[in-house]
């Protein structure tokens, strides 16, 4: 019985899926210091958990890895920066909820956050809660807003 094309295929992909994998031959990584953009001042929070992981990535890796603070233009800057660098790894940013909310506050930017950044991974999410005095009228966001 002749096996369907689509049979054929199935077999073909689990063997090859199942073959050894052959041993990569390309540069160490890092090949020269990481540079770690943060677009906040230094001590916050987002600079505390930012270096943490450059610590981490340091033990992990070897290699050469710091933090730049950028903290000007509301974090701006610090993305414009980032989108300048060379795509090849050894400029990284950690980016706050700024990156995706000042392209609606700020008209000219030089950066678009989908297209110039491709996420590595979520660190960290903090929640937040918007409250008013139970006093005030307003029994839901929509009513906050001005007519």
């Amino acid at each position: 019985m002749p096996l369907a094309r689509r049979d054929f295929l199935r077999i073909t992909a689990a063997a090859t899926a199942s073959l050894p994998a052959w041993p990569a031959r390309s540069q160490s990584y890092p090949a020269r210091p990481v540079r770690v953009i943060v677009p906040v001042t230094a001590a916050g929070p987002v600079d505390v958990i930012s270096r943490t992981i450059v610590q981490q990535l340091f033990e992990r890796w070897g290699g050469q890895f710091y933090v730049e603070n950028l903290p000007t233009g509301a974090g701006n800057v610090a993305t414009s920066v980032a989108t300048k660098a060379p795509a090849d790894g050894h400029t990284v940013m950690t980016v706050t909820t700024a990156l995706v909310i000042n392209p609606s506050l700020y008209a000219n930017l030089s950066y678009d956050p989908i297209r110039d950044f491709a996420p590595i991974t979520l660190v960290g999410a903090s929640p937040h809660v918007l409250v008013v005095h139970p006093a005030l009228p307003p029994a839901n966001v929509r009513s906050l807003l001005p007519s």
